[in-house]
């Protein structure tokens, strides 16, 4: 039609028409020509229709996890990501999702990927933009809560968001999931799959552990599967190295000079002088090898400097030298990254966790690591 439309407008041209004539004949070349690149094909059609209908789908009665879909949307394919149909929605009482269901060459295969810290935002471009391309329908959760800032007030007293986030927001994102891929694609996934690292490495231990039937396979990254007990050593040891006035006691040259010691004496427990210690856990140093002697005051340690690194390696306890959690101390031969994650500020993620997360009751925002 538009090839016809220019012989016939230069034709016309030719034969000496007037301007105005000439110019009314470009606009409709121009508004046919537009007509065409915006109308779509009719496959485009149905595929716009095919993702839109998911928002008008009841799945509310999805067993153990009545589900919202609040859009549902066709995005074209853009750079190196195929087109999908991205829908958006929540599992009852709030988990968030996004899901991204390929319009071609779907695989089969479902996927759910995991988030970090304490979530509360989709992390769906983090891990989902890979499988997505090789063809899975691919899932993520805000994992119960929004909360951008990462400062975990959401959770304050609040025992459903955080059994959301402790293990129920992975379970019931993984059944709606499903769910929707089965509706969109008319067929159940023949293999689903999990993959996380840090919390989303612990949302796939969880997993396993607790809903083994959910995936297929699971990657689990970092997983940050003990909080509470990890948390506490980092304090604990953040509490050892600052003096009164909260500065840090032991400097980098310090640390430097207790590993450079603690790697000499156990290097030899597993038989082989490597530079490395096999198994921290037979290695019992002793830092008040390293109290200064006499005059010296180089190549050695304060008193109150072997003293933290003893508290350091022996772990939480309390004032009557009871352990406050089993396993609870950093191992010789790690003393190189004391420095980077004590010297400075207390994270704010430690903090915050044992604020609002850790307790019941929480202790709250008036909390610090001091107490």
């Amino acid at each position: 039609l538009r090839m016809w439309l220019l012989m016939w407008l230069g034709g016309w041209y030719q034969e000496d028409m007037g301007m105005k004539s000439v110019v009314l004949a470009m606009m409709a070349l121009a508004a046919i020509s537009g007509l065409a690149e915006a109308a779509p094909s009719a496959t485009e059609s149905v595929e716009v229709k095919q993702c839109e209908a998911l928002a008008s789908t009841d799945f509310s009665r999805i067993q153990d996890a009545p589900t919202q879909i609040t859009e549902a949307i066709l995005i074209k394919r853009k750079d190196d990501l195929p087109a999908h149909c991205q829908v958006k929605g929540y599992v009852t009482p709030q988990v968030g999702f996004e899901i991204r269901l390929p319009v071609n060459n779907w695989n089969g295969k479902f996927m759910e990927t995991g988030c970090g810290g304490t979530c509360g935002v989709i992390t769906i471009d983090w891990l989902c933009p890979g499988p997505l391309r090789k063809g899975y329908a691919c899932i993520t959760t805000d994992m119960g809560h929004e909360d951008r800032s990462g400062g975990g007030l959401w959770a304050y007293n609040n025992p459903q968001e955080e059994i959301d986030w402790g293990f129920r927001a992975t379970h019931v994102t993984a059944i709606a999931g499903k769910a929707i891929t089965e509706q969109y694609y008319r067929q159940t996934p023949s293999k689903a799959y999990f993959m996380g690292c840090s919390t989303g490495g612990r949302q796939g231990m969880v997993e396993a552990q607790r809903f083994p039937w959910d995936f297929d396979g699971i990657i689990a990254g970092a997983p940050a599967s003990d909080q509470s007990g990890t948390i506490m050593i980092r304090l604990w040891a953040a509490l050892a190295m600052r003096d009164k006035d909260g500065k840090s006691i032991l400097s980098s040259t310090d640390l430097q000079l207790v590993h450079d010691a603690v790697v000499d004496a156990c290097d030899m427990n597993d038989g082989v002088k490597d530079g490395l210690i096999g198994d921290p856990r037979a290695c019992h140093f002793d830092p008040l090898k390293l109290v200064c002697k006499g005059q010296s005051s180089t190549e050695c340690l304060s008193m109150e400097q072997a003293n933290a690194l003893k508290k350091i390696y022996t772990g939480p306890m309390t004032s009557k030298g009871k352990e406050i959690y089993i396993d609870g101390a950093l191992m010789p031969g790690a003393e190189l990254a004391f420095g980077g994650y004590f010297e400075s500020k207390f994270s704010s993620f430690d903090v915050n966790f044992l604020r609002y997360m850790a307790f019941v009751p929480d202790p709250g925002p008036n909390w610090q690591p001091s107490d």
